[in-house]
């Protein structure tokens, strides 16, 4: 089946000798180590879904109990180790009091936590040690996570070093520090925290003050953090000389880690030069564009539509380029206008002209670098008009007039950027699947759209085609039926994309589509994410989920409202 299976950990084969316990062992995340699988489940779960979806297998589980209550004797164990786990249970803090009970003195408690701002965890806010603390202290932990089996948890580097240090200092163990590695030799969106058991767990006012002194900044190089890039020491080229190359990988894959750590203002010096010179192009390009014309512009609204018809189709992009002519005949846009058909891709054929004999007005050819929005962009440059509306593969309509709406709404309020569906999704934009906007707006964008990536830099990157809109003082509507709305408001009417039966938004699309077919817990969860709102699933519950919505529509996901 699956073949995405990630690289075993060079650091847990040195730290981790002998036999041990692993929790919440995965097929395509393993180590490689002689241990037991601990799992609190033998059920088939979201996650044993994703890790057969990637490895083909998963792993078999040897015993079958919480990680924070393990059925086996005390110091039985060589070491315990787990990978993004700990951010699961409810009571980290008594969690890893019981995988000191389990290992034997001398043994190594070696963890990989995800980092928050590696991961889809980015938007949550960072839990304290006084949260922590309040979980180990209480008599039962309250469950923060959203859904089943979700995260408890969200740390950085230092807030787990804070809560080790903790452990050490008040609860009796005595551990040495192994490692600490902000940047994980496995995937690479966690880190490391490894810690050896060097004596029993006695009460706190017995452990030796060389166990309970918090680890200082200055000595992570000694357990394994990595270097300052200045002032090395003649010790750090012996280490950098013994195994060049995973020097030179770790230095490689955390450059960015580095940067933050140590320099922490290029990385951001660097993004506002980039947004400002963004802004900067785009304001002249928009204002010599404008300028040159202005002297175009007639009294009445000339009004150019942009639909784009990919010539190498499958069978769902076919039944969209039909449904889009079958709701444009029928539903009628009302106002005058020019329609433009642009054949993304090859060389279009008799048959892909005669699909929309009748209606088009002119045809327009494209290579198909920047997919939809490189082609919006080129043809627009060879229309004369006022208003521009561009129109994706799977755009259609449910009720006449819907250019009449947009006409009437883009001569009130005057250029700008205007959608049927906005979101807050990764960063507040105007969906491109069907927008429009005076046509110097859009010729004014100053990034080449060449790539998959690009085109999704334009909807909704740092750089998008919104917040250029915005750096122009241009408004940014979402506009429904029965109201227009500004960027702050984009999610308040209802029955808009992603909320309700969706009935108010002005024309459709392939993911209005896709939402009034998801269950109510995917529903629910998308709706959450277009409010901008922290999800409710993990990353692999809803990808496992959206796979089984999509794999049950087949082609059906292509159907008509009316």
């Amino acid at each position: 089946m699956g073949d995405t299976v990630y690289r075993e950990s060079k650091l847990a084969h040195t730290l981790c000798r002998g036999r041990g316990l692993e929790i919440g062992a995965s097929a395509h995340n393993p180590f490689g180590l002689d241990a037991l699988n601990v799992d609190i489940t033998m059920e088939y779960t979201c996650f044993k879904e994703a890790e057969l979806r990637a490895a083909g297998s998963v792993c078999a589980v040897d015993i079958v109990a919480p990680g924070d209550d393990i059925p086996v004797a005390d110091g039985s164990q060589d070491f315990v180790i787990s990978s993004h786990v700990l951010e699961h249970l409810l009571d980290p803090i008594g969690a890893l009091l019981e995988w000191d009970r389990v290992v034997r003195v001398g043994g190594t408690i070696f963890m990989i936590v995800p980092h928050k701002e590696r991961t889809f965890d980015a938007s949550m806010p960072r839990t304290t040690l006084s949260h922590v603390v309040a979980d180990y202290e209480a008599t039962a932990p309250e469950d923060h996570a959203v859904s089943l089996l979700g995260h408890q948890h969200f740390w950085l580097t230092d807030d787990v070093v804070e809560m080790i240090d903790w452990i050490r200092a008040y609860t009796g163990v005595s551990w040495s520090w192994l490692a600490v590695r902000d940047v994980d030799d496995k995937v690479g969106n966690g880190f490391i925290v490894a810690v050896r058991k060097k004596a029993n767990r006695v009460l706190p006012g017995e452990v030796s003050a060389s166990y309970t002194r918090p680890l200082r900044q200055k000595d992570r190089h000694e357990c394994g953090d990595f270097p300052r890039l200045s002032g090395w020491r003649r010790d750090r080229w012996h280490v950098a000389l013994r195994d060049p190359g995973l020097f030179v990988g770790n230095v490689r894959r955390d450059w960015r880690f580095i940067l933050r750590r140590r320099v922490p203002s290029v990385p951001r010096a660097y993004m506002r030069l980039v947004a400002r010179a963004f802004a900067a192009r785009g304001t002249l390009r928009y204002r010599c564009i404008a300028d040159k014309r202005g002297a175009m512009r007639s009294e009445a609204l000339r009004i150019a539509l942009i639909y784009i018809c990919p010539v190498e189709r499958d069978q769902q992009l076919e039944r969209g380029v039909r449904r889009f002519i079958r709701t444009y005949t029928t539903h009628r846009p009302e106002i005058e206008h020019s329609l433009h058909i642009v054949f993304n891709g090859p060389s279009a054929t008799d048959a892909d002209h005669a699909l929309f004999e009748g209606i088009a007005d002119e045809f327009h050819s494209h290579d198909n670098k920047g997919w939809d929005i490189g082609a919006f962009l080129r043809t627009t440059r060879d229309i004369d008009c006022d208003m521009v509306a561009c129109f994706g593969t799977y755009t259609y309509f449910t009720r006449s007039g819907w250019l009449e709406r947009m006409s009437q709404v883009f001569e009130e309020h005057g250029d700008g950027l205007y959608g049927a569906s906005a979101s807050y999704e990764v960063t507040p934009h105007i969906r491109t699947a069907g927008f429009w906007c005076d046509p110097e707006l859009l010729m004014s964008y100053p990034l080449r759209i060449r790539t998959y990536r690009d085109r999704y830099e334009f909807e909704h990157g740092g750089l998008s085609i919104t917040r250029l809109a915005e750096h122009l003082g241009l408004g940014r509507w979402l506009v429904t039926w029965d109201g227009v709305y500004a960027q702050e408001r984009w999610r308040e009417p209802p029955d808009i994309y992603r909320r309700g039966d969706q009935s108010n938004a002005l024309f459709f699309d392939r993911s209005f589509d896709m939402y009034e077919a998801f269950d109510p817990v995917l529903k629910a969860e998308y709706a959450a994410l277009a409010d901008g709102v922290a999800p409710g699933l993990d990353e692999a519950e809803r990808a496992s989920r959206l796979r089984a919505c999509l794999d049950a529509l087949g082609a059906d996901i292509i159907r008509d409202r009316g």
